[in-house]
């Protein structure tokens, strides 16, 4: 395993990257596991949400630029508040 580590680590290292010189183009995605708040007995990984995203970016020159992104999700939890139930379900 050490071995396999060690190669890709060198491979990585002396791979050259070139980026746009004008334009980016990129997605993302992820989950929301839980949300810790006020809520006193809230359930850690109870369910997981996907997230996901994308963005366009446009380079001027080396320090002006103009980002357009789309973000999208939703995070929940259940648990107390002041010894009252509570819940919650939000999309962003």
């Amino acid at each position: 395993m050490r071995k396999l580590l060690l190669v890709f680590v060198t491979v990585l290292l002396t791979v050259s990257v070139h980026a746009q010189k004008t334009a980016d183009i990129g997605i993302w995605g992820g989950t929301l596991t839980s949300v810790h708040g006020d809520m006193d007995e809230d359930a850690p990984f109870q369910s997981f949400n996907l997230n996901f995203g994308a963005y366009f970016r446009y380079n001027f020159n080396a320090r002006v630029a103009m980002r357009a992104m789309f973000l999208t999700g939703k995070f929940a939890s259940e648990g107390t508040v002041e010894s009252a139930p509570w819940e919650f379900d939000k999309s962003v």
